[in-house]
């Protein structure tokens, strides 16, 4: 499949880019388009390219018109749900699981590389502080996860739509809480490709995006879009009255040494919105706590914390010294903590630890 693009390729050159760099092991690539310009023709057809390639294919669905499903007669396709939520829509070739927005772990361990897997959340969530929160702890912990023993061997390829939802640019933030996503997500990139996590992010324009971390992707493919000079890498700077004025099925590819080449995007299959798929369930409340909920599940942490420490040094299987080593903390702490479980026994509360 590879070799067949490569082939299709050889066009109008400006200067001669190693397209194969888009395919090379965990590379990240961005595509820029504005609507209608074919990004998502092209996310469908990267989506079959390294799903062909054996990658384990990962796409983040952004709750509007479920164009994935444009590619369910040529590929199986596994839609995640949270728990309590349903897709309305049948065929042979879908089928969905409910996952735990808090289990994250048992989400990853189920994706399937036999299939198109589909993390459907955007859609359950009425509140975007819930799906900032999810999405933050899906990138904390998807990195977790990668780094444990034979986790990371398997490539994972993961495609986002509408990039700047969760790493808006410049006075794009509608909650303060996207920032610190952004700002996890450009830091760790090049962690990600150590772990074997290939990310494919479009979005409308660069400017729509953070730019710590729209300057740290390898690859770009630019369909037509309206730039200025400054919102494009330097090798595009004096062509960038060009990208207006691009065909559909055209773009212009920049590989990592920034070298460029104008190239035919493919279509692998037609994109199709479908209106008329129903879903039932919201997800806010499995993200979310309310304030008191929070405190006694910290305080239920803090007693049971005591009780442990207090356990171990009355029955000599550890001492203060050694428990401070576990914890790294200090022995004059640990003592601190096993006095203070003394007066939660003689009836005061988990709060004298501050």
């Amino acid at each position: 499949m590879v070799d067949l693009y490569l082939r299709e390729n050889r066009l109008r050159t400006l200067l001669m880019a190693q397209i194969q760099d888009m395919f090379d092991p965990s590379t990240h690539t961005l595509v820029v388009g504005r609507p209608r310009s074919g990004k998502t023709t092209v996310l469908l057809y990267l989506a079959a390219m390294f799903y062909g390639k054996g990658e384990t294919v990962v796409w983040k669905d952004i709750g509007e018109f479920f164009e994935w499903l444009s590619l369910i007669e040529e590929i199986p396709i596994l839609a995640f749900v949270p728990m309590g939520c349903k897709i309305h829509y049948q065929h042979p070739n879908f089928e969905q699981a409910e996952f735990h927005p808090k289990n994250l772990f048992q989400l990853f361990d189920s994706f399937n590389p036999k299939k198109i897997n589909v993390v459907v959340a955007d859609m359950f969530f009425r509140d975007i502080k819930a799906s900032v929160k999810f999405w933050s702890k899906f990138f904390h912990q998807l990195l977790e996860y990668r780094r444990q023993p034979s986790k990371g061997k398997q490539p994972l390829c993961l495609i986002i739509d509408e990039f700047s939802d969760l790493s808006p640019g410049k006075g794009r933030l509608f909650i303060s809480e996207q920032l610190p996503l952004s700002n996890f997500i450009g830091y760790n990139l090049r962690k990600f490709r150590r772990f074997n996590v290939r990310l494919i992010a479009s979005t409308h324009a660069l400017r729509e995006i953070h730019p710590p971390v729209r300057e740290r992707f390898d690859c770009y493919l630019f369909k037509a879009c309206f730039p200025n000079p400054n919102e494009v890498p330097p090798c595009l700077t004096n062509y960038v009255k060009l990208l207006p004025k691009l065909p559909k099925d055209e773009c212009i590819f920049v590989d990592q040494r920034h070298a460029f080449s104008q190239i035919r995007t493919p279509m692998f299959v037609e994109p199709k919105r479908f209106y008329d798929v129903d879903v039932e369930g919201r997800a806010d409340q499995l993200v979310t706590l309310e304030k008191e909920e929070e405190e006694a599940e910290e305080k239920m942490w803090k007693e049971r914390t005591l009780k442990l420490i207090a356990y171990l040094i009355e029955n000599k299987l550890l001492t203060s010294k050694e428990i401070a080593q576990i914890l790294n903390l200090d022995s004059s702490t640990v003592r601190w903590f096993k006095l203070t479980y003394t007066k939660l026994e003689d009836g005061e509360t988990a709060d004298a630890i501050g």
